[in-house]
């Protein structure tokens, strides 16, 4: 009687399978594990931005303000035509100390992010202020004065970047 051996071939055929079951959970293993970092980095760079812009907005209730006249992070707003001075900025325009103002909080830098949140600050416009009334001759009509304030986080990761703007008013 003559015996055959099928017990090797399907110990290495399930072997086989076994084995690219394997490697599809680690690819599937691994591809989470990036979805959940740049969750993460994205998260990370919102909170940097959003630290930065309250930043921006304390910087504009300051009692006096220094001149904005196109340097430190204090710029007119071009016309609603011309592009927007940050429009065409790269990483080295926002790391560039003269165009823009660093993240200063009294806590202190921010941990775990690739480079500190910086901000510019826009004077968009004047307008006349008051709910109606008269005006008592020779007193100057109050103001009110909008600014755009926008701010750059970077994450964990320089290449994890959100930009935030808000539009503050002064009166």
């Amino acid at each position: 009687m003559r015996q055959r051996g099928l017990v090797l071939p399907m110990a290495l055929i399930l072997l086989v399978v076994l084995t690219l079951a394997g490697i599809g959970a680690a690819r599937v293993n691994i591809l989470e594990e990036r979805m959940v970092s740049a969750t993460y980095n994205r998260q990370l760079a919102f909170q940097a931005a959003e630290a930065a812009l309250r930043d921006g907005e304390r910087f504009v209730q300051s009692a006096v303000l220094p001149a904005f006249n196109g340097s430190d992070g204090l710029y007119m707003a071009p016309l609603p035509e011309d592009p927007k001075i940050w429009a065409g900025w790269d990483a080295d325009d926002w790391a560039n100390a003269d165009n823009t103002i660093a993240y200063d909080d009294a806590g202190g830098a921010l941990t775990g992010v690739a480079a500190q949140p910086v901000y510019i600050i826009e004077e968009l416009a004047r307008t006349a202020s008051g709910a109606g009334g008269s005006l008592g001759a020779g007193q100057p009509q109050p103001e009110t004065v909008y600014y755009r304030v926008t701010a750059r986080g970077v994450g964990g990761i320089d290449t994890s970047v959100v930009l935030l703007q808000s539009i503050y008013r002064r009166e």
